[in-house]
């Protein structure tokens, strides 16, 4: 079993929220009740009920069924390819390159015509717990359990499958974990950090912190003192590892320690508990920068919110005490001198060098939610939840403010206090587009990433608001975050559809009667 890539069906539970919102090819959401007034570009039907959709590199649409997965063409439907009982895949915006599992052990598919690459047959893993593509390095680095029962990590190469290094013996040292192998992962708690071209630092939900040589798969250090600490879940919306030139910052607990990159040696470690687990660290010329929105391990409104000033060089606060007068603030971007902390009612400006506070600007976040995320644009900034847009100005004036009803009982609101934090990208994700640096041009991708680039200025939202004619129903609508204005609308079917959207086409792809798949254009 590879947990991290079962097919999501319904979105259920605060970690599948979390999970789906920071996925980088995919944004399948609960919407609500639809009526049938867009007229379809094309449908395709299958068989067998639909179980997961989402949207390849080069705009191809991935579809499981319990047939295995089919590959759509964007303009017509029409099927390229197919790969008989796959059970989930996973892809990367930066390469023609997919790992496809199913009852096979697994393969590497190149995704413009499913020609396999190569086969996970020559990994030695009797059981594959788990994977991460580096496409920067050419690199897939895959665990599990060897023949001799040891927990084995692989790395072979992306392209070919020619396996550079095998490990045996990285967790052989730690605590429990004989007895625990299906409790560890490896890269799904906290993403891989490439902190130079040739190597990584790795902190797996258990074991500690290491640094690795990707080219031999040599260990050059491990934070021994961190090795019994559970690792945070950061698509939960905990805070990840950041990496400042010297060191790395690891958040855990209610603590964070600065592990010096030479040679792991934890440089300090805060002396005092934060109030809660931290949920954001940002690096700035005045210090560190730390939030945090948890009560124990877990979001909670119960808690009120915190932002701390760091030094550098002790980890001890720059401040006399942390700020917490912040209302419900949900949401942090840093600019220069200022962290701005979006919480429902109001912009709070948290002065660096001294921690003062006033308030920017008044608003409120209807439908008692709260901000998902917060974006710096223009000078100003566009906050955003489920339901809400809101503008503010660089003086501090509400430019727009827009609201679209729920279109009933919100899975969302349900579970808010697991999506505040999640940030601004994973909040847009409605577009669903994920944008990192590209090390060398990508000749899948890059057709895309001008449109993909585009796409970033709108925001979906589900509905069950009547549109400017007054037509009933419920849609997803598409908002311009420069003006507030909406660009776009499709009605969907249903007060719970299933749908994954293209931000860079502007299609949203549609499950209607569990196995038709229909293309939507805003």
């Amino acid at each position: 079993m590879v947990p991290v890539l079962t097919p999501l069906r319904r979105l259920r539970g605060a970690a599948a929220i979390a999970r789906a919102c920071a996925a980088p090819l995919v944004a399948l959401l609960a919407a609500s009740a639809a009526a049938a007034q867009t007229a379809t570009i094309w449908h395709h039907t299958y068989t067998s009920p639909v179980g997961y959709a989402g949207v390849l590199a080069n705009g191809y649409l991935g579809v499981l069924t319990d047939s295995g997965l089919s590959v759509l063409a964007p303009d017509d439907g029409q099927e390229l390819w197919r790969a008989p009982k796959a059970c989930c895949f996973r892809g990367s915006e930066l390469s023609n390159l997919m790992v496809v599992l199913g009852r096979h052990p697994g393969r590497v598919v190149e995704i413009d015509h499913g020609r396999i690459q190569w086969e996970f047959h020559g990994l030695a893993l009797d059981s594959m717990r788990g994977f991460a593509a580096i496409p920067e390095r050419n690199l897939l680095l895959v665990y599990g359990i060897g023949a001799d029962r040891a927990f084995r990590l692989v790395a072979a190469s992306l392209d070919s499958g020619i396996v550079r290094w095998r490990d045996d013996t990285l967790f052989s040292q730690v605590p429990d974990l004989p007895r625990n192998w299906k409790e560890l992962s490896v890269t799904e708690s906290q993403p891989l950090l490439l902190d130079s071209d040739t190597t990584l630092v790795l902190f797996p939900s258990r074991g500690g912190v290491m640094r690795l040589d990707t080219r031999t798969g040599a260990l050059l250090w491990r934070a021994d003192s961190l090795a019994r600490v559970d690792a945070p879940v950061a698509p939960w919306g905990y805070a990840h590892l950041v990496l400042d030139s010297s060191v790395v910052l690891v958040p855990f607990e209610r603590r964070l320690a600065a592990v010096r990159i030479s040679d792991g040696r934890i440089a300090w470690t805060t002396a005092q508990e934060f109030p809660s687990r931290l949920a954001q660290i940002e690096v700035t010329p005045h210090g560190y920068v730390v939030r945090g929105y948890f009560k124990g391990g877990k979001p909670s409104v119960a808690v009120k919110p915190f932002v701390d000033l760091l030094d550098p060089a002790t980890g001890r606060s720059r401040w006399p005490r942390p700020v917490r007068d912040l209302d419900d603030g949900s949401a942090m971007v840093v600019q220069g001198d200022t962290a701005w902390v979006a919480s429902q009612r109001r912009l709070t400006a948290v002065a660096l060098p001294g921690g003062e506070t006033h308030e920017r600007a008044r608003f409120e976040f209807k439908g008692d939610e709260l901000p998902a995320g917060i974006e710096a644009q223009d000078g100003g900034f566009v906050l955003v939840s489920e339901h809400n847009l809101v503008s503010v100005t660089p003086a501090g004036e509400v430019r727009y403010q827009r609201y679209y009803s729920r279109p009933g009982s919100s899975l969302f609101s349900k579970l808010l206090d697991a999506t505040l934090l999640i940030g601004m990208s994973a909040a847009a994700t409605a577009t669903n587009t994920y944008l990192v640096p590209r090390p060398e041009p990508k000749p899948v991708a890059d057709p895309r990433y001008a449109r993909a680039l585009k796409a970033q200025q709108y925001v979906h939202i589900l509905t069950g608001a009547k549109d400017t004619t007054g037509a009933k129903g419920f849609s997803v609508v598409r908002l311009d975050k420069t003006t507030g204005q909406e660009v776009g609308r499709v009605w969907v079917n249903g007060r719970s559809p299933d749908y994954v959207i293209d931000g860079a086409t502007g299609i949203l792809y549609l499950v209607r009667e569990k196995t038709t798949i229909e293309a939507l254009q805003f």
